[in-house]
């Protein structure tokens, strides 16, 4: 009785650990999710300068054409072009194309894309920093 007891006591941590974890999981995946909504709710001039630093750093020393969303193609899209090429020197354009996007934008350049769009971002990113988003919300371990 003793030692069906002791198997039923584990078996009941166990399953607490798993139900704690998958709490756990929970929180980070949410905050991650804040994170992404955080970045589409920008005010417009931080959504400038954040597509803007992006652009730069996705273009590189090449060029291309910069496809946004249809909306964020009026409201971001040239002011955001305009601020990578003053710091590249010209070398990207604002497509005439739009793409159904939720943030963020895809550079072009022939025939090689990089998706920097905000989901696209925060996933990897999710994957570098989910320990440490981890760690943060739940410090004691």
């Amino acid at each position: 009785a003793a030692e069906r007891e002791e198997r039923l006591v584990s078996v009941a941590q166990m399953e607490a650990r798993k139900d704690l974890l998958a709490a756990r999981q929970s929180q980070v995946e949410a905050a991650f999710e804040l994170a992404l909504k955080t970045l589409r709710d920008l005010p417009e001039d931080r959504y400038i300068a954040v597509a803007a630093d992006l652009l730069v750093r996705a273009a590189g020393q090449g060029g291309g054409e910069a496809v946004f969303s249809p909306a964020d193609r009026e409201k971001i899209g040239r002011a955001a072009v305009d601020e990578a090429n003053r710091r590249l020197n010209g070398k990207l354009t604002l497509s005439e194309e739009t793409r159904p996007l939720k943030g963020g934008f895809i550079l072009v350049d022939g025939s090689v894309e990089v998706n920097c769009t905000f989901d696209t971002l925060v996933r990897l990113k999710k994957g570098e920093m989910a320990g440490e988003v981890a760690a943060v919300l739940f410090p004691e371990g």
